[in-house]
């Protein structure tokens, strides 16, 4: 599947049209939290917030292990 079609299959899904913008990147929310779809090339990127790393600088280094 192409990320196209991806993001619209998503939309069907969740029962919501969903679509990427003309410059290839799409943003949804969820409970409040925003997942953002990037398309990069052939991929689709999908970004979103896992949590809060303020006073956790070992998380910096977890995250790269």
């Amino acid at each position: 599947m192409t990320p196209e079609e991806l993001i619209k299959e998503l939309g069907r899904t969740l029962g919501a049209p969903m679509e990427l913008s003309p410059v290839g990147t799409c943003r949804a929310a969820f409970d409040g939290d925003i997942i953002e779809f990037e398309k990069v090339d052939d991929d689709l990127w999908i970004m979103a917030d896992l949590g809060s790393a303020q006073n956790r600088e070992d998380a910096v280094a977890s995250l790269l292990a």
